[in-house]
């Protein structure tokens, strides 16, 4: 089975707009949706996914919070995510993926004041 995420890019300004969208698929694709307490440290969620092979991921947070990978110091990559401001990787950006390594577990610290909203979406082959 065959998973799909579609990116739309859209732009409006000067009385113009711009609009497209680009599909990336892989045969496995994980899920996540969460909430961490505020002054929480190093929740953690166990998920899995080959970040080799990773086609497209999507990390959302209503919230101001850190994400680290495979280990609380980050051994897989950490991303600060700015809130309402998703992390958007996928094989044909032009930047380097903040994930480093395969992913065994997550963890999530929230400093900003209220509970975080989480929302993780990754396809692979």
């Amino acid at each position: 089975m065959a998973f799909t995420h579609t990116l739309q890019r859209n732009w409006v300004g000067n009385g113009t707009s711009k609009n497209s969208s680009v599909e990336y698929s892989g045969d496995s694709q994980v899920s996540l949706d969460t909430t961490v307490a505020d002054s929480q440290t190093d929740q953690q969620e166990t998920i899995a996914f080959s970040q080799a092979n990773l086609q497209s991921v999507y990390i959302h947070s209503d919230q101001a919070i850190t994400v680290e990978f495979n280990s609380t110091v980050g051994a897989g990559g950490s991303i600060t995510l700015v809130a309402n401001v998703p992390y958007i990787w996928h094989t044909g950006s032009y930047f380097t993926n903040l994930i480093t390594a395969d992913v065994t577990t997550t963890y999530w610290t929230n400093a900003s004041g209220a509970t975080a909203t989480i929302r993780l979406e990754a396809v692979y082959n």
